[in-house]
């Protein structure tokens, strides 16, 4: 995870599983076991019983998460306030090293020996999405995503399928810092902050212009956000069959913008 966006995957019960149910203590989803991938027996599903009783042993998987002081703090004493809360859970934390964790969580599938909750990445769900592992959370509690503003829920849907295959655990706001002194000596407006990519490229180059090399206009942090900005501009990234489609004229268009930014000065140079 460290501090990237993650995906908390409920996974459908196996026949032996632990008996539990889909619970929130402190943002942390806790859900039943996992079951196998295609050709393993996965048992039988849940009863309704089942479903709304919160107790016995529950693991909980992330991705190197301990190494960070704050996020193992924040996980640990969620587990405490959680067993707390549910007198009869014991909530096991695994937390896998970030190098070969995708193999291991499939063979873990394969074997039905999935946690009951894992805390994945998007490129690491995709593949365990498509052999059908995960719990569909608008069932077992279709009163959760009250909980959540709806991009956030919708975050976790499939095109083409119905239901919702993950909760989210934490959410960041994107802020827009800028000096205001740097924009009045653009001849620009502090209080009127940019509210398009155009808007957010044209100030940036008078910035650049008016400060004649001693300051820049844009950071535009490409190694978090590529992706992410050229969906906001349009442009589709993945089609009904996960592959790739990006490679378009849009796309491209962004890129020549991002290099005539880079070229004129506007965004700083790569150390």
């Amino acid at each position: 995870m460290f501090l990237r966006k993650v995906y908390t995957m409920t996974l459908k019960p196996r026949k032996h599983g632990v008996i539990g149910a889909l619970a929130l203590a402190s943002g942390v989803a806790v859900a039943l076991a996992g079951c196998s991938l295609e050709g393993v027996d996965t048992g039988a599903a849940a009863t309704d019983e089942e479903l709304s009783t919160v107790e016995g042993e529950i693991s909980f998987a992330t991705l190197e998460l301990s190494s960070n002081p704050d996020l193992a703090a924040y996980i640990e004493n969620t587990i405490a306030a959680f067993e707390d809360e549910y007198p009869g859970t014991e909530v096991e934390w695994i937390d896998v090293p970030f190098a070969g964790a995708q193999e291991k969580f499939a063979a873990d599938a394969a074997a039905g020996n999935l946690p009951d909750v894992v805390n994945l990445n998007p490129n690491f769900a995709q593949p365990l999405e498509r052999e059908g592992v995960f719990l569909n959370v608008d069932e077992v509690a279709p009163d959760l995503s009250d909980l959540y503003v709806e991009g956030a829920w919708k975050g976790f849907q499939v095109p083409g399928q119905e239901g919702t295959f993950g909760v989210p655990w934490y959410l960041t706001s994107e802020v827009t810092m800028y000096n205001a002194d740097l924009y009045e000596q653009a001849g620009l407006d502090p209080d009127e902050a940019p509210q398009t990519f155009d808007e957010l490229y044209e100030q940036a180059r008078a910035i650049s212009e008016s400060g004649a090399g001693a300051s820049y206009g844009l950071h535009p942090a490409l190694e978090n956000r590529f992706l992410t900005d050229l969906a906001k501009n349009g442009v589709e990234l993945i089609n009904d069959d996960f592959e790739w489609v990006f490679n378009t004229p849009e796309a491209v268009d962004y890129v020549e913008t991002l290099a005539e930014l880079y070229q004129s000065g506007c965004s700083p140079p790569i150390r």
